[in-house]
C-alpha cells in the first residue's frame, strides 16, 4: 500500500500517489523543503535521526527548535515531535485513549505533529514520516538495507493517520543486525515498529521467575518440582517447572501478577509460560493430566495439558477479580499444542500457539494447523501466535510470506476480540537467505490485508531500482520452490541436527524443516541454477555500483544453497543406505561415487566463512550437509573396529598387529579397481586406510594417578542455563 504523496527527486522518486484525493479538489501539501520555504523541527535531542535522514535525502539541515521557543510567526512551517504540548492539544484525548504501540502522523498545510502513546512510539512516529515521504528506509538491518533517496524538495500531503497493530503484542527475536549482533538494531539503520527483545506482553519461559530459588528454595523446597522422587531446587529456564498443583504456588504467583498490573496500569498483558524443561512429576501434579482434544490428523498434545491450564485457570480467575481487564499469555507448547479436553478455559488467558507455517506446502499440515487454532478461537476469544522463521541451521532460503500472511488473515478474521492478539517470532535471520521476508512479516503484523506481491515489489523496487523485476521474480521463485518440492520430503528418514540423531521426516513438526537435513530436497541442484541464472541476469540490469553490491550480498550467500544442495544430492543414494543397514562395500561405492559429484567448495567451510566474514548474510550453527560422515564412521566400524575387536579377543595386543588387522579388513570390502584408482577414489581410500591406523594405547599403571585439580572448582559445577 502506498501512502499519498508528491515529492519531486534527484534521483529516483519515492511515491507520486495523489489518488487519495477526491476528484477536482486541489492537492494540499504541507511543504517540508521547497525552494525558500523550509521547515523547522520542534523539539528535543530526540528528534536526532528525523534532521539527520532528511538532511542526508535533501541536502537541508532543519533547524532544531525547543517548543518554548517556538514563534509561529517567524516559522510558519513546524514539525512537531517528541511529547509536544501541541499533540496534546490537538489530540489530548486520542493520546489518552492510545495503547503503547499507537502513534498519530498529523500533517496539515502548516504544521506536522508526530505522536505517540510511549517514547518509543514517538520515535516511530518519526520514522513512519521519513519511510512513507521520503523513502527512507532500512529493508534489512545492514548498511546496504538503508535506502535514502535524494530529492530536491519535499511537498507532503494533508491528511492524518491514526496507526495501531492489529497484533499488539509482538516481537522479533534473534534478529542479527549488523554490527550489534543477536539483538537490537545497530546505528545508521531505521528500526522498525516491532520490539527486537521480549518485554512484558509477550508469551516465553517465564514460570520459573515467580518461583524464584533465592526467594524460596531454602524456606519452601515443596515449591520446586519432584523429579525421580527427588525434589529439585531450580528456577532455570531449561530446567523443570515449578510444582503447580500446590496452591501456595499458585497464591504467589497470581498475587505477583496482580502486583505488575498494579505497577504497569498500562500493560494488558503478563507471560506466563512454562519451562522449557519439563514439569513436576508429584502425584498432586500428575493426577490433574488428562487428555487432549482429539482433532483428526494431528499428532501434538500430551496429558499434562490439562494440568497446565487448571494451573493458568486458577491464576487467572483471581487475577480477575481485580484486573477484569487484564490478559494472562502463555505457550501452547511442550505438550500444550492442543487445548485440554473437557476443560472450560478462562476467558482471560491468551495461548501463543508455537507452530510454524513453513511447511504449509503439504495440505493436510496446513489442515491441521487450521483446525488447531480453531480449536483454541472456540474456546477463547483470542489467540497468540508463536512462529519459528529461522534462517540460522537453514542451507536454504526458507520465504513463505504467502502462507504467514493467509494464515494472519485466518487468525484475524476469525478471532472474537481482534484487539487481543499477539505474535512473537524467533528469527535466527540470515538475512542473504531470508530477502524479505521478516520486513513483509512487520508489515503483517500491523496490517495482515496487505498484499504480499505489492510488498514484496516495495522491497525489490527500492533496493534493486532498474533490476527489480528480476529481482522479485528471484524471491517468488524461491517461495514456490518450497510447494513445488515439498512432496519430496515424505516418507524419507532425516538427520535432525539439533537432536543429532535419524527419525522420519515429519512434515508436521512445530519446527518445520528447521533442523533437519532432508531441507536441501526443497532446493536440488537444477532448481538452485535457474535461480542463479536469474540473479546473474539481474545483475546485469543493475545500473550502480549499490545494487551490484546488494544483488552480489544475496548472490554469494546463494551459493550456499548451491554448495549444500549439490553435496547433499550427490550422496543421496549413500544416504539411503545408510539407513538400510547395507554392507560396508557398497557403502564406499557409493561413498566414492558421491565424491566424484560432490562440489569441490566443501559447503560446510563456506558456511563458517560467511558467518565469519559477515554473519547478517548467514548466521550458523554450523550445518551437517550430508552423510558422508557417517558412512566413513559406519565403514570403519563394520570393517576395521570388528577386526580389531576380533584381534583382541584371541589376546592381540601389539599395535602393529592391530593396525595391520584393521587395513586387511578394510581393504577386503574395498570397491571395484575401477572406482578406487581415480584420484578421487584413491583419495577416498586414502582417507580410510589412515583412519583404520588410528589405534591408541593406554598403558595400565599401578598407582592411581594424581589429579591436578579440586572437584569443587567453579569449573566443574553444573550450569543448568547451558545443562549440554
Amino acid at each position: 500500500m502506498t501512502r499519498p504523496v508528491w515529492t519531486a527527486c534527484l534521483g529516483m522518486l519515492a511515491s507520486m500517489t495523489v489518488a487519495a484525493l477526491g476528484k477536482g479538489t486541489a492537492p494540499e501539501y504541507f511543504p517540508l523543503t521547497d525552494g525558500s520555504r523550509e521547515a523547522v523541527v520542534v523539539g528535543d535531542a530526540s528528534a536526532g535521526d528525523l534532521i539527520g535522514y532528511i538532511e542526508r535525502s535533501t541536502g537541508r539541515k532543519l533547524r532544531l527548535i525547543a517548543e518554548k521557543d517556538y514563534d509561529p510567526g517567524a516559522m510558519p512551517y513546524a514539525v512537531f515531535t517528541g511529547d509536544s504540548a501541541k499533540a496534546r492539544d490537538l489530540f489530548g484525548e486520542r493520546l489518552a485513549e492510545m495503547g503503547i504501540d499507537d502513534y498519530i502522523v498529523h500533517v496539515a498545510t502548516n504544521l506536522v505533529v508526530l505522536a505517540g502513546a510511549t517514547a518509543e512510539t514517538r520515535q516511530w512516529a518519526q520514522y513512519d514520516f521519513l519511510r512513507e515521504y521520503l523513502g527512507v528506509d532500512s529493508y534489512f538491518p545492514h548498511r546496504l538495507g538503508l535506502v535514502i533517496p535524494k530529492h530536491d524538495k519535499v511537498l507532503v500531503p494533508t491528511g492524518t493517520r491514526f496507526e495501531r497493530p492489529v497484533f499488539k503484542n509482538r516481537a522479533l527475536w534473534s534478529f542479527n543486525a549488523e554490527g550489534k549482533g543477536e539483538l537490537g538494531w545497530s546505528q545508521g539503520v531505521i528500526p522498525w515498529r516491532t520490539p527486537l527483545q521480549q518485554r512484558g506482553p509477550v508469551a516465553s519461559h517465564t514460570i520459573q521467575d515467580m518461583i524464584a530459588v533465592k526467594e524460596f528454595g531454602q524456606s519452601h523446597p515443596e515449591y520446586f518440582p519432584t523429579i525421580d522422587g527427588k525434589r529439585k531446587i531450580t528456577d532455570s529456564g531449561s530446567g523443570p517447572g515449578p510444582c503447580t498443583s500446590n496452591p501456595e504456588v499458585i497464591k504467589i504467583v497470581a498475587e505477583k501478577v496482580k502486583a505488575y498490573f498494579d505497577a504497569h496500569p498500562k500493560e494488558r498483558y503478563f507471560s506466563l509460560g512454562m519451562t522449557d524443561g519439563g514439569f513436576c512429576q508429584c502425584n498432586a501434579c500428575k493426577a490433574l493430566d488428562g487428555p487432549v482434544l482429539k482433532i483428526p490428523g494431528c499428532a501434538r498434545g500430551e496429558p499434562v495439558c490439562r494440568r497446565w491450564f487448571v494451573f493458568l485457570n486458577q491464576v487467572a480467575a483471581e487475577v480477575r477479580k481485580s484486573h477484569p481487564d487484564k490478559i494472562i499469555t502463555t505457550l501452547a507448547y511442550a505438550g500444550c499444542e492442543v487445548p485440554p479436553d473437557n476443560l472450560a478455559l478462562e476467558p482471560n488467558i491468551l495461548p501463543f500457539i508455537c507452530w510454524t507455517h513453513t511447511c504449509w506446502f503439504d495440505q493436510e499440515v496446513k489442515r491441521v494447523n487450521l483446525d488447531v487454532t480453531d480449536a483454541w478461537l472456540s474456546r477463547l476469544n483470542q489467540i497468540g501466535i508463536y512462529e519459528y522463521a529461522y534462517g540460522a541451521s537453514l542451507a536454504i532460503p526458507m520465504i513463505y510470506s504467502r502462507d504467514m500472511a493467509d494464515y494472519l488473515q485466518h487468525v484475524t478474521r476469525n478471532a472474537k476480540d481482534k484487539d487481543a492478539l499477539g505474535m512473537f517470532t524467533e528469527c535466527g535471520a540470515s538475512w542473504g537467505l531470508d530477502g524479505p521476508k521478516l520486513w513483509i512479516l512487520e508489515k503483517l503484523m500491523w496490517n495482515p490485508e496487505q498484499d504480499v506481491e505489492s510488498l514484496t515489489a516495495r522491497w525489490c523496487d527500492a533496493l534493486f531500482a532498474g533490476a527489480s523485476p528480476a529481482m522479485q521474480r528471484y524471491f517468488k521463485e524461491l517461495e514456490q520452490l518450497r510447494h513445488k518440492n515439498g512432496p519430496l520430503l515424505k516418507g524419507i528418514n532425516d538427520f535432525v541436527i539439533w537432536k543429532h540423531k535419524v527419525e522420519p521426516f515429519d512434515v508436521q513438526d512445530i519446527f518445520g524443516v528447521w533442523p533437519k537435513e532432508g531441507q536441501l530436497r526443497l532446493f536440488p541442484p537444477d532448481d538452485v541454477a535457474r535461480c542463479q541464472a536469474i540473479l546473474k541476469e539481474a545483475d546485469e540490469q543493475a545500473g550502480t555500483e549499490v545494487v551490484k553490491d546488494r544483488i552480489a550480498y544475496f548472490a554469494s550467500t546463494f551459493r550456499l544453497t548451491e554448495y549444500a544442495s549439490k553435496t547433499y544430492h550427490a550422496y543421496a543414494k549413500l544416504n539411503e543406505s545408510l539407513w538400510t543397514n547395507a554392507d560396508p562395500r557398497q557403502l564406499m561405492t557409493e561413498l566414492i561415487e558421491g565424491d566424484v559429484k560432490a562440489p569441490e567448495t566443501d559447503a560446510h567451510e563456506y558456511a563458517l566463512r560467511l558467518r565469519e566474514q559477515d554473519h547478517t548474510r548467514f548466521r550458523g550453527p554450523s550445518i551437517i550437509l550430508s552423510g558422508s560422515g557417517l558412512a566413513v564412521r559406519e565403514i570403519v566400524k563394520k570393517t576395521a573396529w570388528e577386526a580389531v575387536a576380533k584381534a583382541l579377543a584371541e589376546g592381540k595386543r601389539d599395535r602393529e598387529t592391530l593396525v595391520a588387522a584393521a587395513e586387511s579388513a578394510l581393504l577386503e570390502n574395498a570397491p571395484p579397481q575401477d572406482l578406487t584408482v581415480t584420484p578421487v577414489g584413491q583419495k577416498r581410500m586414502e582417507i580410510l586406510r589412515s583412519m583404520t591406523g588410528r589405534l591408541a594405547f593406554a598403558p595400565r599403571v599401578v598407582a592411581p594417578p594424581t589429579i591436578d585439580g579440586k572437584p569443587g572448582e567453579s569449573l566443574w559445577q553444573w550450569n543448568d542455563q547451558q545443562p549440554w
